[in-house]
């Protein structure tokens, strides 16, 4: 439970600079790595969740802190051992796996593939193939979001067992309605699939069905609904009225001030990459990006993107050319633009 907190209090800075902290965090983290072979299955899920995101908040990190503060301890004590870390907590998992429960084991992937770590055993097998084969005879347990971050969470580790996959989207095609599905594990569990390459059309075809017929889309966030379009158009799957779906419920709002500079990149691009023309968003995305003070809050290949869109959809003479050519000729450099974007 200590752990769990650790990337808040990061975050916070309430303890910068209590050195007290030190000794403290140095006991927690011996008396928990002395007795975590000792841990149950959903101890040793949280804790190795915890661990990960506490080491990507000390990563993440850009501020500079006075030495002997429990930032600068923490990144020696768990980023300098992070594989002996992470390579404990699987050795322990391994014998007790069969004892998981499905959040468990969502939790478990989920924590690696924050981590970018694959750990793997003397037989040359990797932890993620153990989790495929002893997660598939309990899938009708898990519920849908344990079932997305598990998905996400093997793509995420670029562990892509199709045949893992397979029995998940067999999983889904077998159920009678999809109505339990918040719209974030709708759209991370079809992003997942897009980017794993795993050509799953009987799925898509089911999830963009329910999207359809749902009575409206108040309920996915910006973010939802371009991770959602991403990926149809990253799978090849141009569902004609999941994007219409999708348009009408954009078109409907007052603007767009809730959307993200990614989101907006990333709606427009899958439009013009899935050859879906809709003028009427293009025309609503236009009036939005004109009337922006300044684009300083996308990124370069939000800001690649969003041209490439506008250009493939054939529309030439749009404003938001100007408007992102006069942005990039104010600034100072153009670090952060590489020959792709």
């Amino acid at each position: 439970a200590f752990w769990a907190v650790v990337p808040h209090l990061l975050n916070s800075h309430q303890t910068n600079g209590n050195q007290n902290l030190v000794p403290q965090l140095n006991s927690i983290f011996n008396k928990t790595m002395d007795r975590i072979d000792k841990f149950r299955p959903r101890e040793l899920a949280q804790t190795a969740l915890a661990f990960s995101k506490t080491m990507n908040t000390l990563v993440k990190s850009t501020a500079r802190h006075s030495e002997g503060c429990h930032h600068v301890f923490l990144h020696c004590l768990l980023i300098d051992k992070r594989v002996a870390i992470y390579q404990s907590i699987a050795n322990t998992s391994m014998p007790i796996l069969s004892k998981f429960e499905p959040r468990d084991f969502s939790n478990l992937a989920n924590a690696f593939a924050r981590a970018e770590y694959v750990p793997k055993f003397d037989d040359g097998s990797t932890l993620f193939e153990h989790l495929a084969e002893k997660s598939i005879p309990s899938l009708g347990k898990f519920n849908p979001q344990s079932i997305a971050t598990t998905v996400w969470a093997f793509t995420k580790a670029g562990e892509l067992h199709s045949s893992f996959f397979d029995k998940i989207a067999d999983h889904i095609d077998a159920l009678d309605h999809l109505g339990d599905f918040p719209p974030q594990a709708l759209s991370n569990m079809m992003l997942a699939y897009a980017k794993a390459g795993v050509p799953r059309l009987t799925l898509f075809e089911k999830v963009a069905d329910h999207v359809v017929a749902l009575h409206h889309l108040r309920t996915f966030n910006p973010r939802d609904l371009s991770n959602i379009l991403a990926a149809y158009a990253k799978a090849g799957v141009p569902h004609s009225r999941l994007f219409g779906k999708v348009t009408d419920h954009i078109f409907e709002l007052d603007n767009l001030e809730g959307f993200a500079p990614q989101a907006i990149s990333n709606i427009v691009w899958a439009f013009a990459k899935a050859e879906v023309l809709q003028p009427h968003l293009f025309e609503k995305v236009e009036e939005h990006i004109v009337a922006l003070n300044h684009l300083g809050a996308f990124k370069p290949q939000e800001l690649s993107n969003m041209v490439w869109a506008f250009a493939k959809a054939g529309i030439l003479q749009s404003n938001v050319f100007e408007k992102v050519a006069d942005h990039i000729v104010a600034l100072d450099s153009l670090e952060g633009f590489n020959e792709q974007v």
